[in-house]
């Protein structure tokens, strides 16, 4: 009986060890989480704010252009010829994301801003004589003014504006950081909406000037969703949060406690189109930190089977954002994809009539790690690729 007593006892201070320590592990975690909403917290003049509006974290992109290896055999028998495609060097550049005209309001539940790139050439990743670089690439301007052709297009696709094909000769450099063409100076340049249009190229186009405004909410829960989304470049906007049947974040801005957000839908702004991110796994990384990592999908928000959740929506190899190149465009002209097309299939590519598509997972995926408390961004490969 003594022994069955001790037992019992026993038995009895083990639960109740037990029941003390889930109760101290509850409030452990509550004083835990409140403190971490506290630091990441957005509303004026606190710390969180002024993470946001100042991140220690630096922005690289690298660009690649493709090369054009054959033009000549294309121009002449383009119904049968695949074209032959070489990717060049990469050509770094760092990115300072300024967050400008900043104004609080709804008793600082939304935050409206403007945002301002400023592009630099990366002192350690760009080869300084890559400014000598040239090749043979896609005439943007021609190709982008040309009437709509299939995804073989017709003869008249290369050979446009008296006699000019659509292949240009030139400098890398000069695609990314601006140049002009006496087509520019004649049919684009007046059609041009912004700042920096004395050239056309990407880089020059966002260097420097207010590429949108945007508003967010603030509250933890929805810390970063998308209000309203405005760009001087093209006509696109977002008038309020119902825009889409699913929130939206603004891509510099994320909520905390992602460890029950499996999804997080991204507005690209550069395209003006959503992409999910989804949760792939947890892993650790600079030492022992233990990270979500999260991949991109490209999605129809058209075909879902529930049209508030993107995850039940059909993954895309490519989406239309010819609108939001310019709005003179026609649909189906500009197209944003994975790079190297990445996850398609080799059908598909196969259908492109390109040649030097090999897409692989460590050069053309793209990740996303996040500390999954704070919400905190700490490093992202994001690989994606223009079309036409």
């Amino acid at each position: 009986m003594v022994t069955k007593r001790c037992i019992i006892l026993l038995v009895s201070e083990v639960l109740v060890n037990f029941i003390v320590a889930a109760l101290l592990f509850v409030c452990v975690k509550s004083v835990a989480k409140h403190r971490i909403l506290k630091i990441v917290e957005l509303k004026p003049n606190s710390k969180g704010f002024e993470t946001w509006l100042n991140p220690s974290t630096t922005i690289t992109r690298g660009y690649h252009l493709f090369n054009i290896t054959n033009p000549a055999e294309i121009v002449a028998d383009p119904s049968t010829v695949k074209i032959h495609v070489q990717d060049t060097p990469p050509y770094v550049y760092n990115i300072k994301t300024k967050k400008n005209n900043v104004q609080w309001s709804n008793n600082n539940k939304k935050l409206d801003y403007e945002v301002e790139r400023l592009f630099t050439r990366d002192e350690t990743k760009f080869n300084p004589s890559s400014v000598n670089d040239t090749g043979v690439f896609i005439n943007l301007l021609r190709a982008t003014l040309r009437a709509h052709f299939g995804r073989i297009p017709d003869p008249n696709f290369y050979t446009l504006a008296a006699g000019e094909t659509v292949f240009n000769h030139g400098n890398a450099i000069e695609q990314l950081e601006g140049f002009t063409s006496e087509l520019f100076n004649t049919t684009v340049r007046d059609k041009m909406k912004g700042p920096n249009t004395e050239k056309f190229g990407f880089i020059y186009r966002n260097n420097g000037s207010r590429l949108y405004s945007i508003s967010i909410k603030t509250d933890s829960a929805e810390k970063g969703q998308v209000n309203t989304f405005d760009n001087d470049l093209v006509d696109f906007k977002i008038s309020s949060p119902s825009h889409y049947s699913f929130p939206v974040y603004d891509g510099l801005t994320y909520p905390p406690m992602l460890l029950d957000k499996p999804i997080l839908n991204i507005f690209n702004s550069d395209f003006c189109a959503p992409v999910l991110l989804k949760f792939n796994k947890v892993t650790t990384m600079f030492g022992t930190m233990r990270l979500h990592e999260y991949k991109i999908k490209l999605i129809d928000i058209n075909d879902c089977t529930n049209l508030n959740d993107t995850s039940t929506c059909t993954e895309v190899d490519k989406l239309d954002v010819s609108k939001c190149v310019s709005s003179s465009l026609p649909e189906e002209i500009i197209f944003l994809s994975k790079a190297h097309f990445y996850g398609s299939k080799d059908e598909v590519i196969e259908k492109m009539n390109i040649d030097g598509l090999k897409p692989s997972s460590d050069k053309h995926d793209s990740t996303v790690y996040f500390e999954p408390y704070t919400g905190t961004l700490l490093q992202a490969t994001i690989r994606m690729q223009l079309n036409v």
